[in-house]
């Protein structure tokens, strides 16, 4: 399975919004839009702030478990 980003679902865990994560890390709202929908692919640095933001590891962006599960629910 291709590895992909959950930054949304763990963002809508914190209870963040787009525009409360985009302003943290420095980016606007369209782009941080654009990596949560796979759109445009982040720099490193861009997923260290968003881990570092989100108080998780790099790592945690890509969990294929939960990606399984809501691609079962579809």
């Amino acid at each position: 399975m291709k590895k992909r980003l959950i930054i949304k679902m763990i963002r809508e865990e914190r209870e963040m919004t787009q525009q409360e994560l985009a302003d943290a890390i420095n980016i606007n709202r369209a782009t941080l839009s654009q990596i949560e929908t796979g759109k445009v692919l982040p720099t490193l640095n861009t997923l260290l702030e968003i881990a570092r933001t989100l108080d998780c590891k790099i790592i945690d962006l890509y969990d294929e478990q939960e990606l399984e599960l809501i691609n079962e629910t579809k």
